[in-house]
């Protein structure tokens, strides 16, 4: 259970970037370790705890199910983000409308995505606290 900053002091915590580095200075042992190896770490005691995405994902994550205690989402993350990634050449290859084809079509997929936390987090936020 965290109830002070001391709380974090030798914790192995899984959280990358900026919130990691933040609890590394509070004393926390940062992992960084792959999405896809959270579950059987905390199952393990290979970490103590991680940060994830939010509720609705947690609970898809099946964290209840090892863990005792639950925290919702912090402060950066309501949900997943999304990004898109091009060759800059071929970018810039793309004409003008092309180009705007695929700005408007990366916004929307992350407004649809960014929603659907939203719309899902309270009542997963609700199952998990219900236990």
């Amino acid at each position: 259970e965290i109830n002070s900053a001391e709380d974090f002091n030798g914790l192995k915590f899984r959280m990358p970037g900026l919130g990691g580095k933040a609890l590394g200075k509070l004393g926390a042992s940062v992992q960084n370790i792959p999405g896809s190896e959270v579950y059987q770490a905390l199952s393990s005691g290979a970490i103590d705890g991680t940060e994830w995405i939010g509720p609705w994902a947690d609970e898809k994550a099946g964290f209840q199910e090892i863990t005792k205690t639950y925290y919702t989402a912090g402060f950066h993350e309501p949900g997943a983000a999304l990004s898109v990634a091009t060759n800059r050449d071929v970018f810039d290859s793309l004409t003008p409308g092309q180009q705007k084809m695929i700005e408007i079509a990366s916004g929307e997929c992350h407004q649809w995505n960014l929603s659907q936390f939203l719309a899902n987090n309270g009542a997963a936020l609700q199952r998990l606290q219900a236990g």
